[in-house]
């Protein structure tokens, strides 16, 4: 069962600490709890009646392991533009 996959997935981040402030793990618990209880939206629920979610419902998508370094600027510098001295923000 693909929830079981996710909920596996989610006790690994926690045990490595997710990284995240005391205050965060249980609103996550109580997310996932949500979603396991109530499972991918169908069709049947009416405010997924447009939307097959099933494929991706069907499709496992495993949690990326965190990266061995941060980003420096050396690296990102191909996907900049701009000015030097602009301001940037890098979305992850």
């Amino acid at each position: 069962m693909m929830l079981e996959t996710y909920r596996h997935a989610f006790q690994r981040f926690t045990q490595n600490g997710g990284g995240s402030p005391a205050w965060l793990r249980p609103l996550r618990e109580a997310g996932l709890d949500r979603f396991v209880r109530a499972g991918f939206p169908t069709q049947k629920n009416e405010d997924w009646r447009f939307t097959n979610v099933q494929p991706i419902a069907k499709r496992e998508f495993p949690l990326l392991e965190a990266p061995a370094a941060m980003p420096t600027v050396e690296s990102l510098r191909p996907y900049l533009f701009g000015h030097e001295d602009w301001p940037r923000s890098v979305f992850v």
